[in-house]
């Protein structure tokens, strides 16, 4: 009898080695999300300098300052001069070259004043007694001093001892 049950299970076990097995679905991985991030803003260069721009926050002016023996000292870049300070005497010559107008005006950190000038060798001309104190605030200036005149860019000179020793000497 064993047998015979057996003999009945054959055919099914052997019907069950023919049925391919289906494999069982692996789960697939899942990509994690894509982050879109907003687009980045154009990078922005900072604006060119206007000439509403106060005087104490511009940039100094290209160039260095150069004594000249004989009491005068030249701010600009090498054989072009901007500005100069020169002794004459018992006065202080100050020269724009290129400017035009008839007024020199000249900033520093405590005063500021509007000089009558005349036009001379190309530019214009303001001369002032060697005591004036508009010239002890130039070399005691806070770093800079501005020389503004018709027909030019404005000036931001830096305060070197050039220009204080001009004064010095012709005191």
């Amino acid at each position: 009898m064993t047998l015979l049950r057996l003999s009945g299970l054959l055919p099914v076990l052997a019907l069950a080695a023919c049925v391919p097995s289906t494999p069982r679905p692996q789960p697939q991985p899942v990509a994690p999300p894509v982050q879109v991030l907003p687009p980045r803003p154009p990078v922005q260069q900072p604006p060119a300098p206007t000439p509403n721009v106060a005087w104490i926050d511009a940039l100094l002016s290209a160039g260095g300052w150069t004594y000249r023996q004989g009491g005068s000292a030249a701010f600009g870049l090498p054989g072009s001069p901007t500005f100069v300070i020169a002794c004459t005497g018992s006065r202080i010559r100050l020269e724009r070259p290129g400017a035009s107008g008839t007024m020199l005006t000249v900033r520093t950190s405590s005063e500021a004043r509007n000089l009558p000038a005349t036009l001379a060798g190309g530019g214009l001309v303001a001369e002032l007694p060697a005591s004036d104190p508009l010239l002890d605030a130039i070399a005691f200036s806070r770093g800079r001093f501005a020389v503004e005149a018709a027909g030019t860019a404005r000036l931001v000179i830096p305060a070197w001892p050039e220009a204080a020793r001009v004064v010095e000497e012709c005191r």
